[in-house]
C-alpha cells in the first residue's frame, strides 16, 4: 500500500486536533451544563453521570476504551491509531477542565443560544474527524462500522447508533431537555453530512482545446495533479479537438482556470462539483 506524503499526515493530525478542540468547547461549555444528549459516548456519559456519583470524564474514559477495541478489530490500525489520539485528547481535556474550570451551571440563561452553539461546534468537530479518517470514539465508531458495511452517509448512521441514548433522556431529564436532545441529534446528523460533503468537495474539470500539451504540463508540474486526455471531433466545425479531464480541489481549479484564461483563451471549460471522488489522491474506494 502506498504511504501518504508526510505533509498530508501532518495536515490530518492538525485537522483532528482542531476537531477535538471544537468538540471539547461544544460539549463541556454548552452541552454538558444543559444536559443536552445528542447521543454518543459523551451523551451516554451525561446520562450515567446524572444517575451515579462518577464524573462525566471518568465514564467517558471507560466507555471509549471499550469502543476503541471494537474499532481496531473492525476498522483497522490507521483508523484505530487516529481515534486513540482523538479520544485521549478529548478525555484528558475533559478531565483537566473539570479541575481547572468546573461548570456548575450554564454560561447563560439563553437555552436556545447554547443549544445552537453546542450543535454547530460538535457537528463541525465530528466532521473534521471523519474527514481525516478518525473519530471521537464511542458510538462514532459504531456509526463508522455501519457506514463501512452499508455505504450510507455517516450522519444518518450516527442517527441510528445514537437514537437509543437520546430516547433515554425522556426518562431521566425533563421533557424540555429530552425534546431539545432529540432535535439536536437530528440537526447534528444533517450538519455532519453537509460539513463532510463540503470538506470532501472536489471539481471535475473537462477542457476542450486545440493544444493539450501546455495545459497538461501545467496540471502535472504546477498543480501536482494528473489528467487524462483523448482526441475528439467538433460536431459543427468537424475539426480535431482534444478533451482533457482532471479532478481538482477548489483552489486548484481556480489556478487552472486562470492559467487557461491567460494562455489558452479559445479553450472550452466545463466544471462540475462533486463530493464523491474515489481513487488515488482522493478517498479510498469503500
Amino acid at each position: 500500500m502506498l504511504r501518504r506524503p508526510e505533509k498530508d499526515e501532518i495536515k490530518d493530525i492538525l485537522m483532528i486536533t482542531a476537531g477535538c478542540a471544537a468538540l471539547v468547547i461544544g460539549n463541556y461549555f454548552f452541552k454538558f451544563p444543559n444536559h443536552f444528549v445528542f447521543g454518543g459516548v459523551t451523551g451516554l456519559a451525561v446520562l450515567i453521570g446524572d444517575l451515579t456519583t462518577f464524573s462525566v470524564g471518568t465514564i467517558n474514559l471507560v466507555l471509549n476504551a471499550l469502543f476503541l477495541l471494537l474499532g481496531f478489530l473492525m476498522l483497522g490500525r490507521k483508523f484505530g491509531a487516529r481515534t486513540i489520539y482523538a479520544t485521549v485528547l478529548l478525555t484528558v481535556s475533559f478531565l483537566v477542565l473539570e479541575i481547572v474550570y468546573p461548570m456548575k451551571a450554564p454560561f447563560t440563561d439563553q437555552l436556545m443560544l447554547e443549544f445552537s452553539i453546542s450543535i454547530l461546534l460538535t457537528a463541525f468537530g465530528s466532521a473534521l474527524l471523519f474527514h481525516s479518517e478518525a473519530s471521537s470514539g464511542g458510538t462514532d465508531i459504531a456509526a463508522m462500522i455501519l457506514k463501512k458495511y452499508t455505504g450510507n452517509d455517516i450522519g444518518w448512521m450516527l442517527l441510528i447508533s445514537d437514537v437509543v441514548i437520546v430516547f433515554a433522556a425522556f426518562f431521566i431529564f425533563d421533557i424540555q431537555t429530552a425534546l431539545f436532545s432529540s432535535l439536536g441529534l437530528l440537526i447534528k446528523s444533517m450538519v455532519i453530512d453537509t460539513s463532510v460533503a463540503q470538506l470532501n468537495r472536489s471539481r471535475m474539470v473537462s477542457i476542450i482545446c486545440d493544444r493539450p500539451d501546455s495545459i497538461c504540463e501545467y496540471i502535472i508540474k504546477v498543480i501536482k495533479r494528473d489528467a487524462t486526455y483523448y482526441e475528439g471531433t467538433g460536431a459543427y466545425s468537424q475539426q480535431k479537438k482534444y478533451i482533457i479531464i482532471c479532478v481538482l480541489k477548489p483552489k486548484q481549479e481556480i489556478k487552472l482556470r486562470r492559467y487557461i484564461r491567460d494562455n489558452e483563451p479559445s479553450a472550452f471549460v466545463l466544471v462540475s462539483e462533486s463530493s464523491l471522488i474515489f481513487g488515488k489522491g482522493f478517498s479510498h474506494i469503500s
